[in-house]
This record gives structure tokens, sequence and C-alpha cells, in this order.
């Protein structure tokens, strides 16, 4: 596991913000699998979430599903994660632990 993904699990449930024509709309998630680097989420194919994905990918890539049709699963990649704090105190938490 990686401090981000620590650190996500420890919040119980974040924000993913993706691109509503333009302007940034964002959209709590409360489950996230991490494998391999990669962080892996999951949505329905017929909310607005699905759809602005699909529209402008933001380094997420979808990955097909079992037979249910309803639901896309997304992999994105954790290239850099930062916790920032009051002040100017930043700590790159994007190693793995």
């Amino acid at each position: 596991m990686s401090r981000t993904n620590d650190f996500l699990e420890q919040c119980g449930f974040y924000y993913l913000l993706t691109v509503d024509g333009d302007y940034p709309s964002g959209r709590p998630i409360s489950r996230i699998l991490e494998k391999d680097g990669a962080m892996y989420f999951g949505t329905r194919t017929e909310k607005e979430f699905y759809r602005q994905l699909k529209q402008n990918p933001m380094g997420v890539e979808r990955f097909g599903t079992s037979a249910n049709p309803l639901l896309a699963v997304f992999r994105m990649d954790v290239v850099r994660a930062e916790l920032h704090s009051t002040g100017d105190k930043v700590e790159d938490i994007t190693e793995r632990v």
C-alpha cells in the first residue's frame, strides 16, 4: 500500500474532479482499489460522472467489466500525490511504504 492509499482510506470519502463543459465538477468517491501503483474506481454508465470521464479522460483509462454493462471501471496512474497543510507546508506522499 502507498501512503496515498493510506491517506484516502483514513479520509473515508474524497472528491475526484471532472470537467463539465468549461467548469470543474467534484464527485464524491468512497472506495478506490490500489494495485501496482494505480488506483481503480467504478461508476455507473448512466451517470454524468461517467459521461464527463469519457469526454475528458484526464489521465484515466476505462476497463471492461464482467456481464454488467451498467458498471464501468477506470484506472488512474498515480504520478504524484501531495498533502497540503496550513501555511506553505507541502509533503510528497507519492512514495510506497
